[in-house]
């Protein structure tokens, strides 16, 4: 992949960008774009060497524009390491955030159920996360990271859920490589580990946020109850529809989330 300065030089080719909010898409959610004041869109193939998302509900674009007047840029389509992405590559959206002077950024997935009392359409601010794939510890645990870097982006979206009728719901997020689903025996394990949601990104985005000092908040949109929790079969076409269903409530919640800011 280019060199992140290249990256950059390339998106300030398009235009003169001041944005002050990032925001990562998950899956099925990238028709929200529909739904701001679009200035410029980059495509990541224009982009030369810089990965092309290959998962159906990844768009693969940079959408400047505005939301309540302020400037905000969308990664809409990310990147996870089952498509084959290096760590580098997967990380890349944060660091380019960053480097255009982004200091607040809202991370979103779909994600699955653990509980049954999360039914699916649910949106969950995410205060916690597990790693559950094995690749840098081997006794997971839950790490907390709300208001870690700051409180005024987490208590914006608190107030945004009270302002739009959205209950508050609050959990854990436990991220798996993927891309098969996780089994029942796997969901339990992360039920009796406290873990609320399951999904297979997020968590690479939300530590090298953390790491560069950056205000994060992730909300997750439950698209379906995950493998055992019913007797439902799963399938990503399944979540897609879902996803495209809790796009209006999603797309609400953010926007009254700036707009309180």
């Amino acid at each position: 992949m280019n060199s992140l300065s290249k990256i950059i030089n390339h998106i300030k080719l398009k235009g003169n960008f001041s944005p002050e909010i990032g925001i990562i898409i998950g899956s099925g959610l990238g028709e929200i774009k529909n739904k701001i004041q679009v200035e410029t869109i980059i495509k990541y193939e224009e982009i030369s060497g810089f990965p092309i998302p290959t998962v159906e509900g990844h768009f693969g674009e940079f959408i400047f524009g505005k939301i309540k007047n302020k400037n905000i840029l969308i990664s809409n389509g990310r990147f996870h390491y089952y498509e084959g992405w290096s760590k580098s590559q997967i990380e890349s959206l944060v660091y380019i955030f960053h480097k255009l002077g982004i200091e607040k950024i809202i991370i979103t997935n779909s994600s699955g159920s653990i509980l049954k009392k999360n039914k699916p359409n649910t949106i969950l601010k995410i205060v916690g996360y597990l790693d559950f794939t094995f690749t840098s510890n081997k006794n997971p645990s839950i790490n907390y990271f709300d208001k870690i870097n700051g409180e005024k982006l987490s208590n914006a979206l608190d107030k945004a859920f009270f302002n739009k009728k959205i209950l508050l719901k609050k959990g854990i997020y436990g991220w798996t490589l993927g891309p098969s689903y996780e089994t029942p025996s796997e969901i339990n394990y992360l039920k009796k580990m406290g873990v609320h949601a399951v999904g297979m990104s997020t968590v690479p985005e939300l530590k090298i946020a953390l790491k560069l000092k950056m205000e994060p908040i992730v909300i997750s949109c439950l698209t379906n109850f995950a493998a055992g929790i019913n007797s439902k079969p799963i399938t990503h076409k399944d979540v897609i529809d879902s996803a495209n269903k809790m796009s209006n409530n999603l797309f609400e919640l953010i926007t009254e989330t700036i707009a309180i800011l």
